[in-house]
């Protein structure tokens, strides 16, 4: 009972099962094919590595029979408070390229919009490599200024092409301000 905190280098090559938490600082080969309870893990990187196709997988399962599902939290917390910019969590999808360089080809990056204190509002940009490795926001999804309003960018610039694939429903006013081309 109680909890269980490793604090060094420590190798499993068995099966650990664990009743409550488990705090692991330091491990450098831990072979865990079931923790129960909680598991805390204190490190700068956790990195998954698999030379299996479709591998490594994280999965998040939730099997209450209830309409809640599983979720993923991303936090920040700095111990101060929050300011309009700070970014609260990022999702890169790096790879190589031709020369085996690695690069950023897409991102998630979740920011602040506004931090003030009852008007809180939020900013979530979609982004990806453009053309020439330069890193731009595709999709911008961000608090408006009023009640409930959320404002959408779609594109970057005025080269930028945006396909609409079926029927487009405009449910207020329309305004343009560039040529139509019908």
């Amino acid at each position: 009972s109680g909890a269980l905190i490793v604090d060094g280098g420590v190798g499993i090559a068995k099966k650990l099962f664990v009743g409550t938490d488990l705090a692991v600082d330091g491990i450098a080969n831990l072979d865990v094919t079931n923790i129960v309870g909680d598991l805390t893990v204190t490190a700068d990187t956790v990195t998954f590595t698999s030379a299996n196709a479709n591998d490594p997988a994280l999965k998040l399962i939730n099997t209450t029979n209830d309409t809640d599902g599983a979720e993923l939290q991303i936090r920040k917390d700095k111990g101060a408070a929050g300011a309009d910019g700070d970014i609260v969590g990022l999702i890169s999808f790096i790879g190589d390229d031709a020369a085996q360089q690695q690069h950023i080809f897409a991102k998630m990056t979740a920011s602040i919009a506004t931090a003030a204190d009852g008007s809180e509002g939020g900013k979530l940009a979609f982004g990806v490599a453009s053309h020439d490795a330069e890193f731009q926001n595709g999709l911008v999804l961000q608090d408006g200024n009023a009640e409930d309003e959320i404002d959408v960018t779609i594109g970057n610039g005025g080269a930028s092409v945006t396909t609409v694939a079926g029927n487009l429903a405009i449910t207020s006013d329309l305004t343009v301000t560039g040529v139509v081309n019908l």
